[in-house]
């Protein structure tokens, strides 16, 4: 029943912005983002592309400098793990046959806090390691919602550019909240 409810609200949510997609400023700021499309097309795609290169670079960097080879244990934890939508508790177990490689990488989880006081202090630059985290970070977070406003630039219907860019404009609010409290 729990499950129904939640269904009900995310159908109810869409069917509320497609409604508010049909109101005449937000056809015409769809208009004008179309408009537009020449030079905002260009500049999200390069923006996602940057990105998403200092992500995987950043990364690629890490795992080829300070990772560690993966133990076959380690290999099949983590792809029985990844398997979400497995075929059944029958098949459940991953199985490989021949070579496997895989790479541990050291841990690189922090705070916003940690984040603030590293761009206060310029440690952010100086010391390696806050500034590969730095680099996965920002480069993540500026692949993700550039990607959001690709979508928002590339997809016609108004209504569907409404849901994007509140999905957009509720992740960069949340995301400055969750920072400027930090």
């Amino acid at each position: 029943m729990q499950m129904l409810f939640e269904w009900l609200k995310v159908l109810g949510v869409i069917f509320v912005a497609v409604l508010l997609g049909e109101l005449r400023d937000v056809k015409e700021f769809a208009a004008y983002i179309d408009q537009q499309q020449l030079v905002l097309l260009p500049l999200t795609i390069g923006i996602a592309v940057v990105g998403c290169l200092m992500l995987l670079w950043r990364f690629a960097l890490t795992a080829a400098m300070h990772g560690r080879p993966m133990t076959r244990e380690e290999f099949e934890q983590l792809s029985s793990r990844t398997q979400i939508l497995g075929p059944g508790k029958r098949f459940l177990k991953a199985r490989f046959w021949g070579e496997h490689k895989g790479v541990v990488v050291p841990e690189m989880e922090w705070r916003f806090q940690d984040m603030k006081a590293a761009w206060r202090t310029g440690t952010w630059w100086a010391d390696p390691v806050v500034r590969r985290k730095y680099l996965i970070t920002s480069g993540g977070t500026t692949c993700i919602l550039s990607f959001f406003a690709l979508l928002v630039v590339a997809v016609g219907p108004p209504s569907v550019k409404l849901i994007l860019g509140c999905a957009l404009l509720y992740a960069s609010v949340r995301l400055t909240w969750g920072f400027w409290r930090a």
